[in-house]
């Protein structure tokens, strides 16, 4: 999906007073192959924008259109290592989704996009979570790729608005069991092998803050 889209609308929603929820859910086999889920909740931005009084019948009524979601699945399955993509939006909530064959295809394809935007750390097409292979596990690093010259000038009053407003959560489950998690922005749930990473937009933009997380098996 082109995550550029999707950023705009989570500082619409901000600049809006509305909220937004990014939910990621990632589920990783022995090889560390998988399957990734998305769900995006503009709900509140698009209440707001249906009491929007300047709207006018030819600007779209959603975020996302159907020939949007028609390109997720066309863009995706057409991607080398990505299977079964699909997606829908309803009532201002995106669900999408992919299998993944290896890491390296899960990283091209966080970092692609159906309009062929897909620039290596830019602005049109970021990914938020990095994934690496380490001797003994798994390195996750948030990327702030997404951020250009003109948002890195928002205001510290701005940040603090978006920490209430966006939420995004990582939410990784492993068939191997998880030994270890060192980071700042992540807990591990014993009981159900899953690690949870956790990132306010005020991370993102403090470039001192550590945002590695590092899992062991």
């Amino acid at each position: 999906m082109n995550m550029f889209k999707l950023f705009a609308g989570v500082f619409a929603a901000a600049v809006f007073i509305t909220s937004c929820t990014i939910e990621q859910n990632f589920h990783f086999r022995n090889d560390f192959s998988g399957s990734y889920a998305i769900k995006v909740d503009m709900s509140a931005m698009e209440a707001f924008g249906d009491m929007d009084s300047t709207a006018t019948e030819e600007e779209p009524d959603s975020m996302f259109t159907a020939e949007d979601v028609q390109e997720f699945r066309t863009h995706y399955n057409s991607l080398e290592g990505i299977s079964n993509a699909d997606a829908s939006y309803n009532e201002g909530v995106l669900d999408a989704s992919y299998d993944f064959a290896s890491l390296d295809a899960l990283n091209r394809a966080q970092e692609s996009s159906p309009d062929g935007e897909d620039v290596e750390g830019g602005a049109e097409s970021p990914r938020l979570f990095i994934f690496r292979r380490t001797a003994n596990g798994l390195e996750i690093d948030v990327d702030r790729g997404f951020m250009d010259s003109e948002t890195e000038e928002s205001s510290a009053e701005d940040i603090e608005m978006m920490d209430g407003m966006l939420t995004i959560s990582g939410v990784m489950t492993f068939e191997k069991p998880v030994k270890s998690v060192k980071g700042d922005i992540a807990t591990l749930d014993a009981e159900s092998n899953s690690v949870t990473i956790k990132v306010l937009f005020s991370d993102i933009y403090n470039k001192e803050k550590n945002l590695t997380t590092v899992i062991g098996f």
